[in-house]
């Protein structure tokens, strides 16, 4: 989903249906209290120590 992918792309990469994964978003919109993939995401990415703007260095 952060990478831009539709919900019937996620599906196929998962070998699961789209509705499926519609539903698993649902889910986590309801968790996180979010309205928006885009808000989804960017919660996501501040929870954690990486962010999509910063480089992962080794």
């Amino acid at each position: 989903m952060a990478q831009g992918l539709t919900s019937a792309e996620i599906g196929a990469a998962l070998w699961i249906t789209e509705n499926s994964v519609k539903q698993a978003l649902k889910r986590m919109f309801r968790k996180l209290e979010v309205s928006s993939r885009a808000e989804l995401v960017g919660r996501l990415f501040s929870n954690t120590r990486l962010s999509p703007s910063k480089e992962h260095t080794v």
